[in-house]
């Protein structure tokens, strides 16, 4: 494995995990599961409190982050840098159109 790829390999874990946490929290009837007691402080004041989103049975669940306070867009924000700064800018992205 490279250097590079085992970087990301706790962004992986956390990131399965969550989804593990964020399934527990669905329930059958609905289609938004709550947010676990720990991270109740991040959904004060939310008049919808929705944690995971379930949209279809082959699309999985999606966590979904409280972008009303500064943790939500803190996260969002690291995850744009995270892409942005770990994104290859020495390949082509047209690889079947090279002659």
């Amino acid at each position: 494995m490279a250097a590079s790829h085992a970087r990301m390999l706790p962004l992986l874990i956390s990131g399965h995990i969550l989804e593990i946490i964020a399934a527990a929290r669905m329930r059958r009837d609905s289609r938004y599961g709550e947010p676990p007691d720990l991270w109740a402080f991040l959904y004060e004041g939310v008049t919808k409190r929705r944690f995971a989103l379930k949209p279809h049975r082959a699309a999985g669940t999606y966590v979904l982050l409280p972008l009303h306070n500064f943790v939500g867009v803190f996260c969002l924000l690291s995850w744009s840098a995270l892409v942005f700064l770990f994104a290859s800018v020495k390949t082509n992205p047209f690889i079947y159109f090279q002659f």
